[in-house]
């Protein structure tokens, strides 16, 4: 009797795109899918949409815009981290707050990209936070993901 190897299905990546601006989100949904054809990527406006869709499903990433209407970002970062603590979330910012978010902590949040370089950074999501990508680049990313540009 023959056996054939097969490769376990690669880990389909999931994120969370947490932006007001549907032009934003729509931007970061379509960059991610380029980059990453099996990233499944949802879409949420407000924390506490992100909270329902939270409940529902389980995402490996969310991207969280600092600036939300309705609850705070450190409010939504808190609640998710509490219903999934294995997920990253990823604070959106500007780039006048990445340097305090330096200093300060950043509430449960894995890391921070400036909303300025956003498209330039975004690759380096991928092999840090992402199943399935390739994690040669994951140490060099570190720093600036979690604490932004210097």
């Amino acid at each position: 009797m023959q056996y054939l190897a097969t490769e376990p299905p690669a880990a389909r990546a999931r994120v969370l795109i947490v932006v007001s601006s549907l032009q934003l989100r729509s931007a970061i949904r379509q960059t991610l899918q380029m980059l990453r054809p099996d990233c499944q990527c949802l879409e949420a406006a407000s924390g506490e949409e992100a909270l329902g869709v939270c409940h529902a499903q389980r995402f490996d990433v969310v991207l969280l815009d600092l600036h939300l209407p309705g609850i705070s970002a450190f409010e939504t970062t808190r609640r998710v981290k509490q219903v999934c603590p294995s997920c990253h979330v990823v604070l959106l910012v500007e780039p006048y707050e990445a340097a305090w978010l330096s200093f300060d902590p950043l509430h449960g949040a894995s890391g921070s990209l400036c909303k300025d370089l956003l498209f330039e950074q975004i690759g380096l999501l991928l092999p840090k936070y992402l199943p399935g990508s390739d994690g040669e680049r994951g140490e060099d990313v570190a720093g600036a993901l979690s604490h932004g540009p210097h």
